[in-house]
C-alpha cells in the first residue's frame, strides 16, 4: 500500500513496485506550499469519478492509477481490504498496516481530563488490547503478529502513561481475541500485555469475553456445546501475570463459574448483564449471579459488571441494564451485610 510522509518542505507519497506497475506512474512529491487541503476520505473508491487513464479499477474492490474528468486530473490508491476477523467467524473491512508504528499524538488525553474535571470517583478507560487489535488489521509490513502486537503494545503503553498522568485510575485492556488464539494467548498474548501496562501507576484490568451481541457472536456461541470452557487455558496465565484485575462473561453464559477459581489472587469483575439481548435483567437477576459467582471469588475481590460493552444495544436499553447492574449490586451487599 502507498505509504505517505512529509517533512517542512514537501509531502511525499511512495508507492508499491506493484502500484508503480498498475498506475503506470512513479512515487510523487508535492511542496507543501502547493497542498491546499487534507482529507478523510470514507469511501475513496466511490468517491473517484472520472475516465481511467491510466491505471487498474477492480469493480467495487481497487483503483489505482489516473482518472480524468472535463476540469480535473487526480492520481488515486485506493483498495478495499477484508479480512476473516476472530479466525473467520466474520468477515470485516479493515484498515492495512503500510510502515513502521508511530504515535505522533495523544487519541484519549482529552476524553480522560473531561471526566476527571467531573467525577471525584475512581475513573476507568478501556482501550482494545494488543492481540484484539492485530486481529483487526490488514498487515503489509511487519507479517508477524507478534512483533505486531509488540509494536501496538508500546504505543498502547505510550497513550496509557499520558492517561494516567490526566488522573486515570483504571486502565483495562480488551482481549477477546483471547477466547480465540489461546495457543498464541500462552506464546506472546501476556507478553503484549505486560509491554502494554508496564511502569503505570493505576490498576490494570484485562476484559475477556465472547463478543457483542451481533448476529456472528450469537451464531458463533450456538456451536461452543454445552460448556464454555475456553477460560480454561487462559485463566491460569493471567493468575500469573502482572495484570490485577480480570473482566469476564458470566449472565446468560455457558461458562462453569467454577472456572473463577483459577483467578485466585485477582479481583474479579463479573459480567453479571447480558449484552446479547434487549431484555432487561431484574435486580434479583444480578444479584444472584454474584451470589453464584461468590462460591469461587472473596466478596473483596469481586466486581459486578457487564458482560461487554453495549454499543449494539438501544441506549434506552443499555441505561436501564446499568441501573438493575447498580441495583442488583447494591441487593448482593445488604445480603452480606455490607
Amino acid at each position: 500500500m502507498a505509504t505517505l510522509s512529509f517533512d517542512d518542505q514537501r509531502l511525499r507519497v511512495d508507492l508499491t513496485g506493484r502500484e508503480k506497475v498498475a498506475g503506470l506512474h512513479g512515487d510523487i512529491e508535492v511542496p507543501l506550499s502547493e497542498v491546499r487541503d487534507v482529507r478523510l476520505e470514507p469511501d475513496p473508491i466511490a468517491a473517484v469519478r472520472g475516465m481511467r487513464a491510466p491505471g487498474l479499477a477492480i469493480p467495487g474492490r481497487t483503483k489505482i492509477g489516473t482518472w480524468r474528468g472535463h476540469d480535473h486530473r487526480s492520481f488515486v490508491v485506493a483498495r478495499r481490504v477484508t479480512i476473516g476477523i476472530r479466525a473467520d467467524r466474520y468477515k470485516a473491512e479493515v484498515p492495512t498496516v503500510t510502515g513502521p508504528l508511530a504515535r505522533r499524538s495523544p487519541i484519549h488525553v482529552d476524553e480522560v481530563r473531561w471526566a476527571r474535571a467531573h467525577t471525584e470517583r475512581r475513573l476507568k478507560f478501556t482501550i482494545p488490547g494488543p492481540m484484539t487489535i492485530v486481529d483487526t488489521l490488514a498487515d503489509e509490513h511487519y507479517r508477524d503478529r507478534r512483533r505486531l502486537a509488540l509494536e501496538f503494545a508500546r504505543i498502547i503503553n505510550e497513550e496509557a502513561r499520558e492517561l494516567v498522568a490526566a488522573g486515570l485510575d483504571v486502565l483495562q485492556l480488551d482481549e477477546p481475541a483471547f477466547n480465540v488464539y489461546m495457543d498464541d494467548v500462552a506464546a506472546w498474548g501476556i507478553e503484549a500485555l505486560h509491554r502494554a501496562i508496564d511502569g503505570l501507576g493505576c490498576t490494570t484490568a484485562v476484559h475477556i469475553c465472547y463478543g457483542y451481541g451481533i448476529k456472528a457472536n450469537i451464531d458463533w456461541k450456538q456451536t461452543l456445546g454445552s460448556e464454555w470452557r475456553q477460560y480454561e487455558q487462559t485463566f491460569p496465565l493471567l493468575a500469573q501475570s502482572r495484570i490485577d484485575q480480570v473482566s469476564l462473561e458470566c449472565a446468560n453464559s455457558r461458562v462453569p463459574l467454577s472456572l473463577l477459581g483459577l483467578l485466585a489472587g485477582k479481583d474479579v469483575l463479573v459480567g453479571c448483564i447480558d449484552v446479547a439481548s434487549t431484555t432487561v435483567e431484574t435486580p434479583a437477576e444480578v444479584a444472584a449471579t454474584i451470589r453464584r459467582a461468590l462460591a469461587y471469588v472473596p466478596a473483596d475481590r469481586l466486581y459486578p459488571c457487564t458482560n461487554c460493552g453495549m454499543v449494539p444495544l438501544p441506549r434506552a436499553v443499555a441505561r436501564a441494564k446499568l441501573h438493575a447492574l447498580g441495583a442488583g449490586a447494591r441487593l448482593a451487599r445488604r445480603e452480606l451485610g455490607g
